[in-house]
């Protein structure tokens, strides 16, 4: 069995997740006005918001995490994967064809730190997208995720807006200018006067 889906969530060469998420997500929109507009460079909105053909792995323990993830990506279009553990995760990625992946970080076996290292390790830092989705979301943990090769963070709870943009500007984002991302956001996380807790 094929372990991608359009729409549907499979992993290991089985259907995990059949629960009907419909609803979650349904009211996808992209920001627009002055008034909304970003101020960080990490909540920057493209303007592509199709990802048909494009492959996500989500990987994450917690069942009811995964379907709410799917639900909320599933308008966009993506053939979905899912992993419940690191190991999994990396089995997948073995096999190749992910364009980007969605990783907890406390996660049993392996942890997303964990599994963040090795895919840089095996695939360099211009690899595969990650964008770390946990509920560690104080500053060091995103320096963290962006020193090990994140792509991008979603902090849980996480609205589906800033969920879906963040998948999408990961995914879309050119490889010559991810590392040159990666490092702006450490200097935005690095000045004075941040509201957030290290």
């Amino acid at each position: 069995m094929n372990m991608w889906a359009s729409g549907g969530l499979i992993g290991a060469g089985r259907m995990v997740d059949r629960a009907n998420a419909s609803g979650i997500g349904s009211g996808h929109t992209r920001r627009q006005g002055p008034a909304e507009q970003p101020t960080r460079v990490s909540e920057q909105v493209t303007d592509i918001d199709d990802l048909t053909g494009r492959r996500v792995l989500i990987v994450d323990d917690d069942q009811d995490v995964r379907l709410l993830l799917r639900g909320s990506l599933r308008p966009l279009g993506p053939e979905l994967a899912v992993a419940v553990n690191g190991t999994s995760a990396l089995e997948i990625l073995d096999k190749g064809g992910v364009d980007l992946v969605l990783l907890d970080i406390q996660m049993p076996d392996l942890s997303g730190w964990e599994v963040l290292a090795e895919i840089r390790r095996r695939w360099g830092p211009l690899g595969v997208p990650v964008v770390m989705c946990s509920v560690k979301s104080l500053i060091h943990d995103q320096e963290q995720a962006l020193r090990l090769g994140s792509d991008g963070y979603v902090a849980k709870p996480f609205s589906v807006d800033g969920l879906c943009s963040e998948v999408v500007a990961a995914i879309t984002r050119p490889a010559d200018q991810r590392i040159a991302y990666r490092d702006t956001l450490l200097r935005e996380l690095a000045e004075p006067g941040e509201t957030n807790q290290r």
